[in-house]
């Protein structure tokens, strides 16, 4: 026989091989005078004898059986083909049976399509056993998959290997390469003295559009492990006009004391380009020291839950007693006046003789940070705790854990970003595509589902219909205000007051509703249809609550700030993947549409594989290129050190995996090796 080419003869034998029941591997290698090669041989798997030291360290067995079956070429240099020199069949061993022929090494491979599955995969976090699962459904059997769970397994380690001491360095060229792809993406990080990253920050297009849009109000929070550093993650949330949480940057610093969030804040101001009117923090020192020295004229306000969540903790047998604890929440959500609160506070400790409470005295004295009526009197597009940043986290922590590198973790993220957008891109449609059904015939709420997103007008309608059921009467007017008292019809309610000042032509109600989130209340409504009012005025309608808000362009330092619009390779492997699914069912209908098919899907694999080696030599020339320049090694970020948060006690470093077996070697309970 003779072959145009060693690649060509190497696969022949191969099949010949995998039909009969055994692999090859390389053996000698001929070279002529001028060092060119002239001839090649290859020899089965079991081709001779492993020496005796090693079967000493082995314990898994050999396979050698010193088999003599080869196969040799020689190049005739005149016609430039390859022929067989000499053939070896006879063989000293059994052969695999058809049923097992998938087990041998070199019938086995991780091709490239699967190497981009398992990179999927591990971007999601779905273990190897998992994995082949799929493979084995998806191919028809595992004898058909074309590789074990080892190799999986192995494939999966030299991943590992590749990225260690890269990790870092390759998040920030990812981050560069979205920068190049989309300008208004904005990174900036910060290293240590040995050039490892220690502070990271980052937002892409849509989050400093949503900035600008919802940046208001923001809820901070930090969530750990997360990756294999324990480096704390940092996102700044917001309410959308969806009412639902929306991201406007993240970062990754490596602890939580005050200069590591006072890094953070300015980086994250100089990318949205002003501060919020109020953010929603935990009472980490940290954070509140942070607060102060960047955000100079800010509201802030601490998470009312996480105040009393600790109540049964820190209240002890009092947390059980329902006299004391229906007081002490009804003072705390349904006071209207600041000074309602104190006295009643007072009142309280007072009557249960709580007054030397330490940790009631503690909270008391930051009170103004977490009551309910400190903070209705501004907007706070209805937060009053951090539960938005926590629950944006519980939802990235289904799919991270501490075992994920940096790179994995960024590529995990911006995939919980991308359903959290398409969750916002679903609502779009639905508040264009479906109407809401009206309750009444008052054309306010006619219009105001013409303008709401339907989240919001759905709060609205909740509003308007209690709103037609009140009576208001006069109770005080002069120059400059109107004072109202509403009663509501049929049931005992608490009185509410509403004042009407005459020179702005607003109205403020007692229940602070729509200071507090930007939606009229159901006594402003009241008075709004005594007076006649067929349409609501522009005055009480917010801008960020309406459907058209994202039509308006926004800008940063002069220039127009895009979203995100990328073709990445997984996009390109789905569009393929289904291409090939539709020729498979075409090639199935009969014989002659199967073999039209199979010429040309092997026409294209034979094309695509000249244009591979093109691009191939091509790519290596530029590497040798980047490599002959001496500087290039300088500026590469290394991986972060092992961070040391308040997760984990001083001194307790987790170790890793390699570290761990390196002190601790496995040795058998039978004969101690």
């Amino acid at each position: 026989m003779t072959f145009d080419n060693l690649e060509e003869a190497e696969k022949f034998y191969k099949n010949y091989g995998k039909v009969g029941g055994f692999d090859i591997r390389n053996s000698t290698i001929y070279y002529g005078k001028d060092r060119e090669l002239i001839g090649k041989s290859y020899v089965r798997s079991k081709e001779g004898v492993l020496k005796s030291k090693s079967l000493e360290i082995r314990r898994c067995g050999t396979i050698r059986t010193n088999s003599k079956a080869l196969i040799r070429l020689k190049l005739d240099k005149n016609i430039g083909i390859w022929s067989v020199y000499k053939f070896v069949e006879e063989h000293n061993h059994t052969i695999t049976s058809p049923s097992r022929t998938h087990f041998l090494r070199g019938n086995r491979e991780v091709t490239s399509a699967k190497k981009t599955l398992i990179k999927q995969f591990g971007e999601v976090n779905i273990p190897t056993n998992k994995q082949m699962a799929f493979f084995e459904n998806s191919s028809g059997g595992f004898h058909r998959i074309g590789c074990i769970e080892t190799d999986v397994r192995n494939y999966e380690r030299d991943l590992r290997e590749e990225r260690r001491g890269h990790d870092a360095q390759m998040i920030l060229d990812h981050f560069k390469s979205e920068q190049e792809k989309n300008p208004s993406f904005y990174y900036v990080y910060e290293v240590d003295e040995e050039k490892r990253l220690t502070h990271c920050f980052w937002a892409d297009g849509i989050a400093r559009m949503n900035y600008q849009h919802f940046g208001n109000v923001v809820s901070f929070d930090a969530t750990h492990n997360t990756n294999q550093y324990g480096l704390v993650f940092v996102p700044f949330v917001g309410v959308n006009h969806h009412w639902q949480s929306v991201f406007l940057g993240c970062g990754l610093i490596p602890n939580e004391e005050a200069k590591s969030f006072v890094w953070l804040f300015n980086k994250w101001i100089e990318a949205m380009g002003h501060p919020p009117s109020g953010i929603i923090t935990d009472q980490c020192l940290g954070i509140c020291k942070a607060i102060e020295t960047v955000f100079l004229e800010i509201r802030h306000g601490f998470c009312i839950w996480h105040i009393l969540d600790k109540v049964p903790e820190k209240l002890g047998k009092w947390a059980y007693r329902t006299e004391f604890m229906k007081s002490f929440k009804e003072n705390i959500w349904d006071s209207e006046t600041t000074s309602s609160f104190e006295e009643n506070w007072v009142s309280i400790l007072k009557k249960n003789e709580l007054e030397t409470h330490d940790w009631l005295n503690d909270i008391y004295e930051i009170h103004e940070k977490w009551a309910p009526v400190y903070h209705k009197p501004y907007f706070w597009a209805g937060m009053s705790s951090s539960q938005r940043s926590e629950g944006m986290n519980a939802l990235l922590k289904i799919h991270v854990s501490r075992k994920n590198s940096l790179h994995d973790f960024v590529t995990i993220f911006q995939r919980v970003l991308a359903r959290q957008r398409e969750g916002e891109l679903k609502e779009d449609h639905c508040t264009v595509e479906k109407k809401p059904n009206l309750k009444t015939l008052w054309s306010m709420e006619k219009q105001m589902a013409q303008i709401y997103t339907k989240k919001i007008f759905y709060i609205f309608q909740d509003e308007v219909q209690p709103s037609l059921m009140y009576n208001i009467e006069l109770v005080k007017e002069n120059e400059r205000e109107s004072t109202f008292q509403l009663n509501f019809c049929g049931h005992d309610e608490r009185l509410r007051h509403i004042r009407y000042y005459k020179t702005t032509k607003m109205v403020r109600c007692s229940c602070l509703m729509f200071e507090f989130k930007g939606i009229p209340c159901r006594h402003i409504l009241a008075y709004l249809k005594i007076t006649n009012h067929s349409e609501l005025p522009e005055q009480y309608i917010l801008r960020r609550w309406c459907r058209n808000i994202r039509k308006r362009v926004v800008r940063r330092d002069g220039n127009i700030i895009r979203d995100n619009a990328t073709i990445n390779f997984a996009s390109r492997f789905s569009e393929l993947n289904c291409l090939a699914n539709e020729m498979v069912e075409e090639g199935l209908s009969s014989n002659d549409a199967y073999e039209l098919m199979r010429e040309m899907m092997m026409d294209a694999i034979n094309k695509v594989q000249r244009l591979k080696l093109i691009n191939d030599e091509e790519i290596g020339q530029d590497v040798e290129a980047q490599c002959s320049n001496a500087e290039c090694s300088q500026d590469i970020v290394h991986e972060p050190s092992q961070a040391r948060t308040k997760e984990r006690p001083k001194g307790k470093r987790l170790k890793p995996l390699r570290e761990i077996r390196k002190c601790r070697p496995r040795k058998c309970k039978l004969c101690g090796k």
